[in-house]
């Protein structure tokens, strides 16, 4: 798929004025398309995903004016979530509307830095940008990104920085997932938005370490009231529980 870049003020500009610069992204995650949005100031960003849509939720209804079964799409609008971090620090946090607490959460991740070699000689051209390759790890997961050492913005998509040049794109792979796949769409080097770069203080700051136990804690009953369903005289087998994601280990697993 070709994405169409539109680029309103150049990055020399942007460099001289620090205005505050919107990325458009979209991204591909296992055949899923959304668009997630990148906001830039001086040393600080916020990073934002958009409403994602679930379709074909197998649901049949007969048409009766057509004669036939159709299969209903439904449209799931998830909460926003909102990544905040700078580059001068590797805590990054992650501020959304819980649907099982029914209030705001918010997590701090203290994230890996990436070591990413870069291959000065492997380039190409997205829009009028010539970007350079560089590969890292994250969390079990290989990172093919490619940054653009024109645009001085070190930052990137979701939770990925640390090169010298805005990342137009970038690829996650690791065994358990097909690509995740971010391509810049469209950048405004002189956005108009009233964004917040810090978040409300009277929120409770947890570990996002709580987060993954709350959920892996979540999945393990879902299993067992599922193992429970199981007629009487069928064994179950142990089921292993395999993460789907970018974040195949966390640093504090062993």
């Amino acid at each position: 798929m070709k994405y169409l870049l539109v680029f309103f003020f150049s990055a020399l500009v942007f460099s001289q004025e620090n205005k505050l610069v919107k990325i458009d992204y979209i991204s591909n995650k296992n055949g899923i398309t959304n668009k997630e949005y990148l906001y830039v100031k001086a040393d600080s960003a916020v990073y934002r995903n958009d409403s994602l849509t679930i379709f074909n939720d197998n649901t049949k209804i007969l048409n009766e004016e057509k004669s036939e079964l159709e299969v209903k799409q439904k449209r799931i609008d998830l909460p926003v979530v909102s990544f905040y971090h700078t580059s001068t620090s590797q805590d990054l946090f992650i501020n959304y509307f819980s649907l099982d607490e029914h209030k705001v959460v918010c997590y701090k991740d203290e994230l890996p830095e990436i070591t990413w070699k870069i291959y000065d000689n492997e380039t190409k051209n997205i829009g009028d940008y010539i970007v350079v390759k560089a590969i890292g790890m994250f969390r079990g997961s290989e990172i093919e990104a490619y940054f653009c050492p024109e645009i001085p913005i070190n930052f990137g998509p979701w939770k990925f920085k640390g090169l010298p040049g805005l990342i137009l794109e970038l690829t996650a792979r690791n065994k358990n997932i097909e690509d995740y796949r971010w391509v810049v769409n469209k950048i405004d080097f002189d956005c108009k938005e009233q964004i917040a770069f810090k978040m409300n203080n009277q929120i409770k700051i947890e570990p996002f370490k709580k987060s993954v136990e709350k959920d892996f804690k979540k999945l393990k009953e879902q299993i067992k009231m599922a193992n429970s369903q199981v007629p009487k005289g069928v064994k179950v087998g142990e089921t292993v529980i395999v993460r789907g994601g970018i974040e195949q280990k966390y640093e504090w697993e062993k």
